[in-house]
């Protein structure tokens, strides 16, 4: 049984199944798609076998999903990070290290993730983070609904 079927909004559709990279080898796996292939074919249908993203990438996104909800951030943190990062780009640390005395370090790097998280800001989410990650301001449009 397929997991999921998609129906996009130019009326094309898609059947996915969603499996592990192991397991999407073995011979019955492997059967399975074929025939589910030919049929989506026969409908007009595209099929994908999903096995999942590349670890660190999904590491990097597991990372910053823990800061997306606002609850988690202070606005004046955001404002911060926001007002920070150049045009041309930072390091973590050396974002860190410009900063005031009297800023509250640690929670500089939550409010960076949250802003990149909404896509404020952008990094880089296929490497592993780091205090050497650089991060990127976005558009001025960007930064006008920041939550």
């Amino acid at each position: 049984i397929p997991d999921y079927l998609l129906a996009y909004a130019d009326g094309s559709v898609e059947l996915v199944d969603v499996s592990t990279p192991k397991r999407a080898m073995t011979d019955r796996v492997q059967e399975a798609t074929g025939w589910l292939r030919h049929v989506c074919l026969l409908r007009g249908w595209r099929y994908r076998l999903w096995t999942g993203d590349d670890p660190v990438r999904l590491r990097t996104l597991r990372h910053a999903a823990g800061y997306r909800n606002p609850r988690l951030v202070a606005p004046e943190d955001l404002d911060i990070v926001l007002e920070s990062i150049p045009a041309y780009g930072v390091s973590i640390r050396q974002l860190l290290s410009d900063l005031p005395p009297q800023v509250d370090r640690p929670r500089i790097i939550p409010a960076a993730l949250h802003l990149a998280w909404h896509g404020h800001i952008s990094l880089d989410w296929s490497t592993k983070l780091r205090l050497d990650t650089v991060l990127h301001a976005r558009g001025a449009d960007a930064d006008e609904a920041v939550a």
